[in-house]
Formats: structure tokens, sequence, C-alpha cells
């Protein structure tokens, strides 16, 4: 199951504010919880089978000068000024288990992929009180197949959009809408079929690099006390794809959502202002 946006999902826990004064929002330095995320997503993007599951969730939250590590990613400053940000960040997904999905049946699985590189935020647009942020962002990732017998590089993937942030006392609500650009080994590895793996409803394909579709995610969170709650929607849209006419793309379109709550047991008393 591939699970971008159960990622989304989690992160939002890491989203909302701690304080609620008329400066930018601070944040704990360190928060430490667990919690329950109940999940609905297509178990790959482009697949006609869906997966609803609920999982336990870690959290761990570290919000340092130059590095932080949230639900979603782990990210390092590397160069800043202004609103010019240029930063290390990363991403995962999930494993896809070939026996669970039809159109991937006799098919070798796929392992878990972690997505590493740099990335480029500028804020195009901020309230004084930096509460309202609208930026573009532009994460260049390369991708990284494991089972934690081996490594594998899997190609690479670009992803530019824009994104809205705001805060608003105990609420935190993020958006953003952008598009996908994949290469070919990246491609390959979720759409691609070889000539041993056709059968006669999966002909043999090879997928080229370009367009993998758009997204639009939306994320909102509330906290009280010590509780977290956060819930997403992402919509994913895979029409003109580079792989659209793959056996294995089923659907072009699809919705994953989700809800979530975390309670934190332990955090930092020293308060930091945040930074994405």
């Amino acid at each position: 199951m591939k699970h971008h946006a159960s990622l989304c999902l989690i992160s939002t826990l890491a989203g909302a504010p701690c304080c609620y004064g008329d400066g930018p929002p601070l944040m704990p330095l360190w928060e430490i919880g667990a919690g329950l995320a109940s999940l609905e997503l297509p178990q790959y993007i482009g697949s006609d089978q869906r997966t609803r599951s609920t999982i336990p969730i870690p959290y761990f939250v570290y919000r340092g000068e130059s590095i932080k590590i949230s639900r979603e990613t782990l990210s390092g400053k590397i160069f800043e000024r202004a609103d010019l940000l240029i930063d290390l960040s990363a991403d995962f997904s999930l494993p896809v288990d070939s026996t669970e999905n039809r159109a991937r049946e006799g098919m070798p699985d796929i392992d878990f992929i972690a997505e590493v590189g740099p990335a480029l935020r500028y804020t195009l647009l901020r309230n004084a009180a930096g509460r309202r942020t609208f930026s573009l962002e532009i994460p260049l990732r390369m991708a990284l197949q494991s089972d934690l017998r081996y490594l594998d590089y899997e190609g690479w993937r670009v992803n530019p959009r824009f994104r809205v942030q705001r805060y608003s006392g105990p609420w935190a609500l993020s958006a953003w809408a952008g598009l996908y650009w994949n290469s070919e080994g990246y491609n390959d590895l979720f759409y691609g079929v070889s000539a041993d793996q056709a059968t006669s409803q999966r002909p043999a394909y090879a997928a080229d690099s370009g367009y993998g579709g758009w997204a639009l995610s939306a994320s909102l969170s509330y906290r009280h006390n010590n509780w977290w709650v956060g819930g997403f929607l992402r919509w994913y849209d895979i029409n003109g794809a580079s792989f659209a006419d793959s056996p294995l793309t089923l659907e072009s379109s699809s919705a994953g959502f989700g809800l979530a709550a975390a309670w934190i047991f332990k955090s930092s008393p020293q308060s930091v202002p945040r930074w994405e």
C-alpha cells in the first residue's frame, strides 16, 4: 500500500500551535506521545482496490534551529535568507503486497520506499503576525527501496506545489495543490510490467519518465491540553500521466482520507517558533 496520504494525516498531529498569542505560533522544542489513526486509501495511486485500516501511531516531534523531525518528514536547513529556505527533507511510502492486489498478482512486492532530497520553499505572502502564509515548495527527492537487507536506488520525483497555512487559536489548517514529475525508474517500479510478468490480461509495459498527475490535499488539526486530533482529505488525478496507459493503472482519480488522535504525554518546557 502506498501511503503518502496517511503521512499527511499523521503530520497534522504535529501542526497546531501550542501558544495562541498575536505573534508567530510557538511550539515545544520536542514532544513525545502515542495515538491511533483510521485510514481509507487506494492501495497505490491508480489501483482500483482500497485499504481500510486502523493503526497505532508513535508520536515524536523535534523542532531544533536547524533540524526538524515531524510525523511526515525529517528536515535540515541548508540555506535560509528572508523568505527563501532550502532544506533537506525526507518522505516515505509503505510497501505494496502484490498478493493483496489483483492487478499485481504474481508480480514482486514493492518494499519500503524512502525519499530523500533538497526542497526549495519560498514564502510568497505572510501576514504580519506570521499566522497565515502562502508559499511555493519544490521538493526534489531520490527514491530508495529497502527491506533492511538491501538498498536500491529507484529513481527520483519532483513535486512543485503551492501551500497555504493558517493558525487560529487551537486550530491549524494546511492545504496544498501541486504536480508530480517522475523519473523512468520511479514510474517503472509502480507501473512497469516485464515480459516474464505479462499475462493475457496484463501485457508487458515499460514506463517512461514524465508527468505523474496532480494532487490536492487539505489537513486540519485541533489541540486541547495534551490531546491532538487531526484529519486529512487528499484527491489524486493521473489523467494524462505518462503511465496512464499502464495495465496497472485502473483508475484515473481517487481520494484518500483519515482521522487520528494522539495523547502527548511528555513535552519540552522550552517553546520555539515553528518552521517548515
